[in-house]
């Protein structure tokens, strides 16, 4: 509901959302929290680094059809990739997504679950941070509020529920 909140229409006209960006980035959240909740009681292979292996072939697999379903490659020209941008993928690939996951395996091995799925506060919170600082983008009493829905989202996943 944070992330509804937060890319949906402002209501005035100069308000534009890219209606399927917007939904797309809804149906992820949403699916993230599913997957949180429901790998506290899946059965997972042993090894963590298996897992996060898995998981982003997976992913990569996913994206690639999806990709090629809609017919994203029709459009793609290598050429016309700009350093910037290229500069920009390689920095997720490594900081992202090597080092990011790397990093979060060693926490499991080191530290509860619980201390180590802490980064979930903090990434809302630097994402609002940088896109205002870089992207000049407003920090809002909206924005600020769908913060704290996410937080708060993030908090109830993080909750061990016991049941009777």
């Amino acid at each position: 509901m944070g992330v509804a909140l937060l890319v949906s229409p402002k209501g005035d006209s100069t308000s534009q959302v890219n209606l399927i960006g917007a939904v797309m980035l809804v149906l992820a959240s949403a699916s993230w929290a599913w997957g949180s909740v429901v790998s506290k009681s899946a059965p997972l292979p042993k090894s963590p680094f298996l897992a996060t292996s898995m998981e982003m072939i997976g992913g990569g697999v996913l994206l690639l059809l999806t990709a090629l379903a809609v017919g994203q490659f029709a459009h793609f020209r290598p050429t016309e990739v700009s350093a910037t941008a290229a500069l920009a993928w390689l920095f997720l690939v490594v900081f992202g997504s090597l080092v990011g996951f790397t990093a979060y395996i060693w926490l499991l091995g080191v530290t509860s679950i619980a201390k180590a799925g802490t980064y979930a506060y903090v990434n809302p919170i630097v994402a609002v941070f940088l896109g205002w600082a870089i992207l000049d983008e407003p920090v809002t009493g909206r924005t600020l509020i769908a913060a704290l829905v996410i937080l708060v989202g993030v908090a109830l996943v993080n909750i061990e529920w016991k049941t009777s």
